[in-house]
């Protein structure tokens, strides 16, 4: 095989059988091995982060956002602040703001 250029150090140029086949192949798995590694170590930063904020929120967000939901498919007679404020205060006593 007489590759020049970039053929000479492809994979097109390693002969079947050839121990050099080797060499990608364990490339691959090192690089794979080593992303995983560092996508793991991001999701335990990533995780230290979230736990750190859903404990203590965040400063430049108003603490009443942590402890919002959205309500959907609202009944019409429920539609108006007052009501809607009415029926929730009614299941959850002194706790609606």
């Amino acid at each position: 095989n007489h590759a020049s250029g970039w053929y000479y150090v492809s994979m097109s140029n390693v002969q079947q059988g050839n121990w050099r086949i080797w060499f990608p192949a364990i490339f691959m798995w090192l690089t794979s091995y080593y992303v995983f590694f560092l996508m793991n170590e991001e999701y335990k930063h990533y995780l230290e982060l979230r736990m750190d904020f859903l404990s203590k929120g965040d400063l430049n967000v108003h603490v009443q956002t942590q402890h919002s939901i959205i309500v959907e498919e609202i009944p019409y007679e429920l539609r108006s602040d007052k009501s809607l404020y009415a029926y929730f205060d009614a299941l959850f006593p002194g706790k609606v703001h």
